[in-house]
């Protein structure tokens, strides 16, 4: 790309940026916890699951018989709507995504939020398994969740049993339906002294709702009015379309430069850090172990059996120093030798050169501020595993 038309290029991303900036100051400052989450399908099924699970004070479920009496009233179906005492209610057990297991029925939910296909004969094998703990067809009901209406399940999902279970199955879109239910019918019985759940509710509903453009006045269709003005976008949708498009490829050869550039930045930092991992200080503390490549690079050593990966890494622009499994590691196998984990040198909250993080991949690491820091807490760390692994 020419210097000039990238400078100009660069010019009209900044004044975009500081309009679409100046709108997102107009609004109340957003924050949605289940949002910022990013939860999948399973965190979908755990909310519905604590909310079904919910009982009174005299230990009637009442969530569960709302939806239960939402289902009959706006799907004239038939459903069971008296829940007895203790019903099962489970989440992911046997890969059903909610199961509610009561004396005299049962409910299978099968949910797809996020979009997710149908696996082969996956409603059938529910079906199937929900009859292996005694209960009769008659007795079994399923409720399909959707993202919206425009989908259902396949008929590779009923193995044949569709037109069996025509009366007892029924679709509920998250859009059209689970939004409703809890704006209507939900959020208003939620009693004052139940603040968690009052507030984990209405932020439930509002991620749903902004997930499906249902909050009306929204900031994104403020931002959508200004570049409808930058780009002098027409009204015709089809013209739009290709406006937007042609826009998008302009700016994208401008990220491609930077990231052209970012590329070979990032190349002299790794060149920087393998230099530091070849230097003769680090090769002497490391004279016994395998050098590895993985992340930016590091070595490999072996502690009570355990082969475990100790290497210098980089998250986004975050530097950090992490110890790690090897892939082929089980994640149940993933169990650090006590000598290391009790270690103050190695892991403790607060240490100066220590490691103070654990994932849940079970790595153990420290995100840094600088290179020079990071090449401290390496030098540090790699030189007592090497003293305890030669005890």
């Amino acid at each position: 790309m020419e210097a000039d038309k990238l400078c100009s290029l660069l010019k009209e991303i900044e004044q975009l940026r500081v309009k679409i900036d100046n709108v997102q100051c107009e609004y109340p400052y957003r924050l949605n916890v289940i949002d910022e989450l990013h939860i999948n399908e399973n965190g979908h099924s755990r909310i519905l699951s604590k909310l079904l699970q919910y009982r009174s004070e005299i230990g009637q479920y009442v969530y569960l018989e709302s939806l239960l009496n939402y289902i009959n009233t706006h799907k004239s179906v038939n459903f069971p709507t008296r829940v007895h005492p203790n019903p099962n209610i489970t989440q992911e057990e046997e890969r059903i995504d909610l199961w509610v297991r009561d004396k005299d029925f049962a409910l299978i939910f099968e949910n797809k939020a996020c979009g997710a296909y149908d696996q082969d004969t996956q409603l059938f094998r529910y079906i199937q398994r929900t009859k292996n703990h005694g209960y009769l067809d008659n007795q079994i009901y399923v409720i399909y969740l959707p993202p919206t209406n425009d989908s259902a399940p396949s008929d590779y999902s009923w193995n044949g049993l569709e037109s069996e279970f025509a009366e007892r199955f029924v679709q509920l879109s998250f859009r059209d339906d689970i939004v409703e239910w809890m704006q209507n019918e939900v959020i208003p019985q939620i009693n004052p002294k139940d603040k968690l759940l009052g507030t984990a509710m209405f932020q439930y509903c509002d991620y749903l709702k902004e997930m499906f453009n249902l909050n009306g006045d929204n900031m994104e269709s403020h931002i959508w009015k200004v570049l409808d003005e930058e780009f002098n976008l027409p009204q015709d949708i089809e013209e739009k379309n290709i406006a937007l498009f042609d826009a998008s490829n302009k700016y994208q050869e401008v990220l491609n430069e930077i990231s052209r550039y970012r590329d070979s930045v990032n190349t002299e930092l790794n060149e920087r850090i393998k230099a530091f991992l070849h230097s003769d200080e680090v090769k002497k503390i490391a004279s016994n172990l395998k050098y590895i490549d993985e992340n930016r690079g590091g070595y490999q050593f072996v502690c009570e059996g355990k082969t475990i990966d100790f290497v210098i890494g980089l998250g986004g622009v975050r530097w950090y120093v992490q110890m790690q499994w090897n892939d082929a590691t089980p994640y149940n196998d993933r169990n650090y030798p006590d000598i290391l984990k009790t270690d103050k040198d190695i892991f403790e909250v607060g240490g100066k050169y220590t490691l103070n993080e654990l994932s849940s991949w079970k790595f153990i690491y420290r995100y840094c501020q600088n290179l020079n820091e990071t090449f401290d807490v390496y030098m540090h760390v790699l030189k007592r595993i090497v003293e305890i692994c030669d005890k």
